[in-house]
């Protein structure tokens, strides 16, 4: 996770739970949330990659891995955010599972340019409307 400031803290761990609750409405098990006071996915190791932990990890009703990213509007244009993002993606397409990205609502269009301007496909991008606390 990059480093953040409080308040993108506080809006990246209310984008992760509200992640953890759709995966868990639609069925998906063994969910691990980086969290406070919750398991936190493993650290995920490829060759030629640097570790790193996603937010979530959990899987599909197919038994499939799901590593799914989350990102606040703040760092979606981060070298780390781009370098673990490609750890995902090779991560997934590793084992045959998937790699979903986490935005709020307002930054969507951002993050889709993201992708697009770094070459990278994800499996689904999932966004949220996240109220100032």
């Amino acid at each position: 996770m990059a480093h953040r400031r409080l308040a993108s803290f506080q809006r990246h761990v209310r984008l992760v739970r509200a992640a953890r609750s759709q995966y868990a409405t639609w069925g998906y098990t063994r969910i691990f949330a980086d969290l406070p006071g919750e398991r936190p996915p493993r650290s995920l190791h490829l060759a030629g990659f640097a570790p790193s932990r996603p937010d979530l990890t959990c899987r599909d009703p197919a038994h499939r891995l799901l590593v799914v990213e989350a990102e606040t509007c703040d760092t979606l244009e981060l070298e780390e955010t781009a370098r673990q993002w490609q750890l995902f993606r090779a991560y997934a397409d590793s084992c045959g599972g998937e790699f979903h990205l986490v935005v709020p609502e307002e930054c969507r269009p951002q993050a889709e340019e993201t992708l697009r301007r770094l070459g990278l496909r994800v499996d689904r991008l999932l966004s949220f409307p996240l109220a100032e606390a």
